[in-house]
């Protein structure tokens, strides 16, 4: 995965290419997506993204990719009237399920070249989750998270931005959860195993307090006596 700065370097570098681009759909479609795929690290072959893979009752579907996308391109001279094409790219979303036999995809993409408008259907039937130029695509990049396929927690926690998580800092901790009996011990038990020598034992057999501990006793069990070093756990 590219990081935030390498995908916004590639975007820019793809605006540049492609802003003065009046050409006819038909001829840089193909091309045009494929290098959008590449911005993001991807390949839009190794991806799954298909050409004119489905007919429906408004004609073909551009680029399909499946589960995430269909992409609609219209020509640059298109780009005033997107709004015209919108009800042909939605009804190819709409008619997905009566025309294939796969899962209908969660994004529509309508772009001429030099404009995007990006679709929940689903979700946000009645307008588009976002509407931009080209020239605002570096700074819209995370619009386009479903080309290389990241999931939004992965959108908004980046390899490249990974951070120590400092909201509970100070605070108390909820501490061991012990996630089945298997993990409980008795005193009896607890204190055999301490009291054995071929392995370091108090690391892992610890005292602690359960919500009832606390809620039953305020003045909460004494644990002196139940090593030499009593160890409670973190929280408790």
């Amino acid at each position: 995965m590219r990081s935030h700065e390498q995908i916004r370097a590639a975007l820019v570098s793809f605006v540049a290419r492609w802003q003065a681009y009046a050409g006819t759909e038909r001829s840089e479609a193909e091309t045009y997506l494929d290098e959008l795929f590449e911005c993001y690290g991807v390949s839009r072959k190794d991806r799954g993204a298909v050409f004119e893979d489905a007919h429906s009752s408004t004609g073909i579907v551009d680029l399909h990719l499946t589960a995430h996308l269909i992409a609609e391109m219209k020509a640059p001279k298109e780009t005033t009237r997107l709004v015209q094409h919108r009800k042909d790219a939605l009804e190819h979303w709409r008619n997905w399920t009566s025309v294939t036999t796969r899962r209908r995809p969660q994004f529509v993409m309508l772009c001429s070249f030099h404009r995007f408008e990006i679709w929940a259907p689903d979700a946000y039937p009645k307008a588009p989750l976002c509407d931009f130029p080209l020239a605002e695509l570096p700074d819209r990049y995370e619009s386009l998270w479903m080309l290389p396929g990241i999931s939004f927690v992965q959108a908004q926690h980046p390899p490249d931005k990974a951070q120590r998580i400092t909201l509970n800092e100070g605070k108390c901790q909820q501490g061991p959860s012990p996630m089945g009996k298997g993990f409980i011990l008795t005193t009896e038990e607890a204190r055999s195993l301490l009291d054995r020598t071929d392995a370091s034992y108090p690391d892992v057999v610890r005292p602690c307090l359960m919500a009832d501990d606390i809620a039953d006793d305020p003045a909460q069990p004494s644990w002196s006596g139940w090593c030499e070093t009593p160890r409670v756990s973190a929280g408790c």
